[in-house]
């Protein structure tokens, strides 16, 4: 059975969020928002679980044989179909509505670069990460414990890992080569930025549906060897296939949508 997919389109959780903001106006806080919103006064601690629900993303990769003469490196650029998204975190606030959060998160991805002559595997990275949610000031006109609001993240991506298969066709006699080499590419960082809405179960629970944009800081990159998985049936030609050595690089950018479930004490 597959992991819990996350990768629904974005545009039905975006017009979601885009109709719940239309329903709220600016409320001062006096005693009837106060109440329900007690949970993100100046000082709570809270732990959040949250699950990815949608994405819509992309990569840009480079892979270059690492013989200079053996033809042009390819630049391929596709899509990462979200297979499993899940993290667990930490918050602070530090003021009224303001919450500082540090985490851990596991995605894995399906990619697809659109070409049966170079195919990556599933895409499992560990994130690290750090932001800050802001509830802004404004409450449901139907709900007091509706509100939306914004979120940044750092985020530490210590290492990307996939195996990468490439076929070479061939007219009969021979077979197509195929050949498949692990990658196991360097660190990097993301940026992201968005924003959602939360509602207020409890003044202890919190569920919310957010989204953020994340943006590479730089590019994974890595060397990898291949190993020939089918042969041509030409021995001179597998030797030369079976040594072959890769460099690889991989930049990923895209929305990521999440519900997110915490507890406040």
């Amino acid at each position: 059975m597959r992991s819990p997919s996350f990768s629904l389109h974005l545009a039905p959780v975006l017009i979601c969020l885009l109709a719940s903001c239309a329903m709220v106006r600016e409320h001062s806080y006096g005693d009837e928002c106060d109440g329900p919103w007690r949970a993100t006064r100046r000082g709570t601690f809270a732990i959040e679980q949250a699950f990815g629900i949608a994405s819509v993303y992309k990569v840009d990769s480079t892979v270059a044989i690492s013989d200079a003469n053996f033809g042009e490196p390819s630049q391929l650029h596709g899509d990462l179909e979200g297979k499993f998204g899940a993290a667990l975190a930490g918050e602070y606030y530090a003021l009224d509505d303001l919450a500082l959060f540090l985490g851990a998160e596991l995605r894995v991805f399906e990619p697809d670069l659109g070409t049966d002559l170079i195919q990556f595997g599933d895409i499992q990275q560990n994130e690290f990460f750090l932001g800050t949610r802001w509830f802004l000031p404004i409450c449901s006109r139907w709900s007091q414990r509706l509100r939306p609001f914004l979120q940044t993240k750092l985020a530490y991506i210590p290492a990307v890992e996939f195996d990468m298969t490439t076929r070479v066709p061939f007219d009969p006699p021979l077979n197509d080569a195929v050949m498949v080499a692990s990658f196991k590419g360097s660190s990097y960082w993301t940026l992201g930025a968005g924003g959602g809405l939360a509602y207020q179960w409890s003044k202890a629970w919190l569920v919310s549906l957010g989204f953020f944009y994340e943006w590479p800081l730089g590019e994974s990159s890595g060397h990898s060897a291949a190993r020939l998985t089918q042969s041509t049936g030409n021995d001179f030609v597998d030797d030369i296939f079976n040594s072959l050595e890769y460099d690889t690089t991989l930049e990923p950018e895209g929305w990521i949508a999440f519900l997110r479930i915490s507890y406040g004490f």
